[in-house]
């Protein structure tokens, strides 16, 4: 099992958006150094209180450029969004820039206000989103091409420059719901699951639907676990230093998708789970219910041991580490969190191919 870091570029208060950055590259490097795997990059559109990384795909192509050996991905790319063309000319580039040390995460964006903004039904989300694999296939895949969909429509272009991976960086999907795992496996390919929004033990069941449907595909199925992870020296402090921030996060999360959903006369995504119905409906979400189903917080020993509880029970390939759970643990904090896990639970467990 690999550790990836996950990142977000949060928004402090007080920061500058220069000091945003900054504080992001300085995880990144730090990841690079201690020896995590991949670092994955988010797409996430008016976060004005949140995040920074509403334009993953330069982020991406920088840390191609500037850190040598650590892989880059994106975590998850909303295809829907974007001009197939312009994404597979974009894509390839980075690949090129950091050699194939490129992973390709795509997925649409689970509130419908995402897509209004820009001017693009909600509705047409998913179409949007096959129509778009099928073009990259085309255009990393073929010297010229054409393409009449009912969203897209292309005639006789040609793409450059080809990805440096081949055929090309392999696509893996976030899924979030019962029918997102069983699609994801019906098209055999490989998934992101997270436990923000679904309780660590619903996962053995809708993985158990995901290996179901994936039958039939060459190779096996693959999954990555997407976690907030904090790590201290004593349990006490791994307990106490997040509490803050990563409760405000479950709040904002819950009433962000309650209003949402007022405002719509619907749920904004296109199938709500129960576990994210629970999140929404909760009216006293408790940190010990967090630290129960959403979080791993502890000393390196116990991180060790319930990072290896996880790859057991799930089969999970990676764990993907959220540093700053919550967005608002002090820096100093989530440095300290981040050089306990390159050096005393990182060595527990392969690192790279």
């Amino acid at each position: 099992m690999k550790l990836d870091l996950f990142q977000e570029f949060f928004i402090r208060e007080g920061y500058g958006q220069a000091d945003c950055f900054a504080e992001g590259f300085r995880q990144i490097d730090l990841a690079e150094e201690v020896g995590f795997n991949t670092i994955w990059l988010a797409e996430l559109h008016f976060g004005a209180n949140r995040s920074m990384l509403s334009s993953p795909i330069p982020i991406a192509g920088a840390i191609g450029a500037r850190n040598k050996k650590v892989r880059v991905g994106l975590a998850v790319h909303i295809v829907g969004l974007h001009n197939p063309l312009r994404i597979a000319e974009e894509v390839a580039t980075i690949d090129q820039i950091a050699e194939g040390r490129f992973d390709f995460g795509v997925g649409s964006a689970r509130l419908a206000r995402t897509f209004e903004a820009f001017g693009i039904s909600f509705a047409e989300a998913r179409g949007r989103f096959d129509e778009c694999l099928e073009i990259l296939a085309k255009a990393w895949t073929s010297d010229e091409f054409s393409y009449e969909g009912q969203y897209y429509t292309y005639h006789n272009v040609r793409v450059m420059p080809k990805p440096y991976q081949k055929p090309y960086p392999p696509p893996r999907l976030a899924v979030t719901t019962s029918d997102g795992y069983e699609r994801a496996g019906r098209m055999g390919i490989p998934i992101f699951l997270g436990i923000r929004d679904t309780p660590v033990g619903q996962l053995p069941s809708l993985l158990g639907e995901y290996h179901r449907a994936w039958k039939g595909h060459i190779g096996v199925p693959d999954a990555i676990l997407r976690i907030p992870v904090y790590c201290s020296e004593t349990a006490e402090k791994a307990s106490s230093d997040p509490e803050d921030s990563i409760m405000a996060s479950f709040r904002r999360r819950a009433a962000s998708f309650g209003s949402a959903e007022a405002a719509a006369g619907r749920a904004d995504s296109a199938q709500p789970d129960a576990s994210r119905a629970d999140l929404v409906s909760s009216q006293e979400y408790t940190y010990d219910r967090v630290l129960k189903d959403h979080v791993v917080f502890g000393t390196p020993e116990a991180l060790v041991e319930r990072f290896q509880e996880l790859e057991e029970t799930l089969g999970v390939w990676s764990l993907i580490v959220e540093p700053n759970p919550g967005g608002n643990v002090p820096p100093d904090l989530v440095l300290s969190s981040m050089r306990l896990l390159g050096e005393r639970v990182l060595p527990r467990f392969h690192q790279g191919e």
